[in-house]
């Protein structure tokens, strides 16, 4: 019995050895997809002026860029976890959208260049967006936010904290729905002193946060329907980050405002495999 208990935690112990190299192999993948000076030379081949800030916050900086005429209306692109403002990189490349709005992207605290350390509650990260929205205009004006994935979490926060900043919300695949949202095992492991050291920097940030995004979206439950500007919500039926059933959900709990973007097929990954779609939702009036 003994030598099987032995054998059992052997094997235990290989299979989280090996999920844990997993993991880091997986990190350091996107790692390797997060380079801030190819997306600018990608923008700079494109011909395309941009400005790049350092927003400060509470005696931090946000690494933010800004692109297109500031005297056009405004939409702040917020990436999701882990993730970095390049992820938008095919959104900003479309010259139409650039024709008609300004664009603002940053990395959210944690990432990238941003000197912020990654905070767990949704809405300190919608009052880091909010100081960068601020930031660029001389006074509070109605701002389109658009966040894929968890980024979807912080609009919403946006939208139901600062009311009166938003014209229009866009979630991408976002995380909006509790039950759909629950920590999962890695994260437990993620977060343990030992394994917590042992994994880069972005996804110590992106465990962080997933700690804590269901219980905040609880929090937001019952006040949803207090949302007055219109949502467009954009979700694909393939998705296994977020899955398609948060659609749903989201139906039960917001009534009324949303228009849905439903793509049969479609993955996680719209930002770069259908820009077109977030292009078209910014764009609509």
């Amino acid at each position: 019995m003994k030598k099987r208990v032995k054998s059992i935690l052997k094997i235990t112990g290989i299979v989280l050895i090996v999920l844990l190299v997993a993991l880091i192999i997986f990190a350091n993948v996107m790692l390797d997809g997060i380079d801030e000076s190819n997306a600018v030379s990608k923008l700079q081949t494109a011909g395309i002026a941009y400005e790049q800030n350092d927003v400060d916050y509470e005696g931090y900086t946000i690494n933010t860029y800004r692109l297109g005429d500031p005297q056009l209306p405004k939409a702040l692109l917020i990436h999701g976890s882990p993730g970095h403002w390049s992820d938008w990189i095919n959104v900003l490349l479309d010259e139409k959208l650039l024709s008609e709005m300004c664009l603002i992207v940053m990395d959210r605290p944690g990432y990238g260049n941003t000197e912020m350390p990654a905070t767990r509650e949704l809405n300190e990260q919608a009052n880091v967006a909010t100081s960068v929205m601020a930031y660029y205009c001389d006074a509070y004006e109605c701002y389109t936010v658009a966040g894929h994935s968890y980024g979807g979490g912080v609009v919403e926060q946006i939208l139901l904290d600062y009311p009166n900043t938003t014209a229009k919300g866009i979630y991408v695949a976002g995380t909006l729905s509790p039950e759909h949202q629950q920590r999962k095992w890695y994260n437990h492991l993620a977060a343990m002193s030992l394994v917590k050291w042992m994994v880069p920097k972005i996804m110590r940030a992106s465990n962080l946060e997933m700690m804590q995004l269901q219980a905040d979206l609880l929090k937001n439950e019952t006040r949803l329907e207090s949302i007055r500007q219109p949502i467009i919500l954009i979700q694909g039926t393939e998705d296994v980050l977020v899955p398609f059933e948060t659609v749903e959900y989201y139906k039960t709990v917001k009534s009324e405002g949303v228009t849905y973007v439903i793509v049969d097929g479609m993955n996680h990954f719209i930002p770069w495999t259908n820009p077109d779609l977030i292009v078209n939702a910014l764009l609509k009036k």
